[in-house]
């Protein structure tokens, strides 16, 4: 351990930059979560977010912050220190977030299913992704930051290449899934549902004709409903796991 600190012990999520330079913990309910951003090498308190916030992305420097509330109109640029440095208004009410692993581009889901591509030397808005029919309430991206994997209510996920903005995939899910995760090779995408099943299914097998539309028997693993996506996991999936 490199050192111990005592927080609130109304702490109910804990989100690290990529770097582990800074950790911002959030204290409430889901939402109306206040967050406080922390040295992550000393452990030491560096400023309040003002206002409750349960909608965070953590730049990979950890410069800045994202934030916003649920299904708002807009969401704010924070600096480590704490200090917001811009706000921005995207075409529908915001209701997931995500940045690029470079940290380049900010991808935004909205309310009205499409998620908006902001530039983030500058945030400009540089494209719109569409094709949900219901809000998106997932985004991830892969580790190399050239493909955007993103989940819905209507029970899609969708994968866009972020250099020509394409759609590449679009895949049939269980309505439950909430959550989606990418292979670091970009060889499968792991969906995570609320009752606490993750899918893990194969992309890199298929071919080019295949992509659009296909529905992938997945491989099926029960996760603990404890597990949440701020926290790293590893769950492995074997034939002992599968239905």
């Amino acid at each position: 351990m490199i050192h111990a600190q005592t927080y609130d012990a109304a702490t109910t999520s804990v989100i690290w930059s990529p770097g582990q330079d800074y950790v911002v913990l959030g204290r409430g309910e889901e939402y109306n979560t206040k967050r406080t951003i922390v040295d992550g090498k000393t452990g030491r308190p560096l400023a309040t977010l003002p206002d409750a916030w349960n909608l965070i992305a953590i730049a990979p420097d950890g410069r800045y912050i994202l934030a916003s509330q649920h299904r708002t109109s807009g969401f704010s640029v924070f600096s480590a220190s704490g200090q917001q440095t811009k706000t921005l208004t995207p075409r529908a009410n915001v209701t997931s977030m995500r940045l690029t692993p470079q940290g380049d581009k900010a991808l935004v889901g909205l309310a009205d299913g499409s998620v908006e591509v902001f530039r983030t030397s500058d945030w400009t808005p540089v494209h719109v992704l569409d094709g949900h029919r219901t809000e998106v309430i997932d985004i991830d991206v892969s580790a190399d930051g050239t493909l955007a994997y993103c989940v819905s209510h209507d029970a899609r996920l969708f994968v866009w290449e972020l250099t020509g903005f394409r759609n590449i995939y679009r895949l049939n899910l269980d309505p439950e899934v909430v959550w989606v995760v990418p292979d670091p090779r970009q060889e499968q995408v792991f969906t995570i549902s609320t009752s606490g099943i993750m899918d893990a299914r194969p992309l890199g097998s298929l071919a080019p004709h295949q992509l659009s539309d296909a529905y992938l028997k997945p491989l099926v693993c029960k996760i603990p409903r404890a597990i949440r996506k701020e926290t790293p996991t590893t769950v492995r999936c074997d034939e002992a796991a599968t239905r």
